[in-house]
C-alpha cells in the first residue's frame, strides 16, 4: 500500500509503478498493490484521528493476511509540514510504532530534508526504530536507541 501525497499525484505514482513493475495491473487487480490518497486516508475532512487511522491499518493488515500472505508493506510521505496537523502527526508516529510491534507489517515513511526543520526530523526519527538518511549523495543508517 502506498499512501500517495504531494509532491506526487496518484496518477504519477500509478504510471511510475506501471512502468517499473512487471504485471502491475495484474498485481493491482489481485489487491497486491493498492494506492491510497494520503489526504483522504489520514484526514476525515479536516480531522486527524489517530485511532481511526491505526484501526484502518489494522483492517488493511487483516485483509492482506486473509488470503495467506505473510504480511504487508506500506509507504507514505509526510505532507504534514504544510498542514496544521504536524503535532498530531508526530503523536501518530509514536502510536504507529507501538501498533507495529509484533505485526507483519513494514512501513516506510519519507520526509523531505529540504521542507522539514531539523528539530521536526529528530522528533520523527525518535518515534521510529531506525532511519535511513541521504546526505551528500551518501546513505546513512541510523538506529534509534531503545
Amino acid at each position: 500500500m502506498w499512501a500517495v501525497s504531494d509532491p506526487i499525484s496518484q496518477a504519477q505514482a500509478e504510471e511510475t509503478l506501471r512502468r517499473s513493475i512487471p504485471s502491475f495491473d495484474r498485481h493491482r487487480a489481485a489487491s497486491q498493490i493498492e494506492l491510497l490518497s494520503g489526504t483522504e486516508w489520514y484526514l476525515d475532512g479536516q480531522n486527524f484521528d489517530v485511532q481511526r487511522i491505526t484501526g484502518g491499518w489494522n483492517e488493511k493488515l487483516k485483509a492482506a493476511l486473509a488470503p495467506g500472505r505473510g504480511g504487508t508493506r506500506v509507504s507514505g510521505n509526510a505532507f504534514w509540514k504544510a498542514t496544521k496537523h504536524w503535532k498530531e502527526f508526530c503523536d501518530y508516529e509514536h502510536e504507529l510504532d507501538l501498533f507495529l510491534a509484533g505485526q507483519n507489517m513494514i512501513v516506510l515513511r519519507t520526509y523531505s530534508l529540504h521542507a522539514t526543520r531539523t528539530v521536526d526530523l529528530l522528533d520523527v526519527a525518535r518515534a521510529n526504530q531506525c532511519s535511513i538518511v541521504r546526505r551528500n549523495r551518501n546513505w546513512k543508517f541510523l538506529e534509534t536507541p531503545n
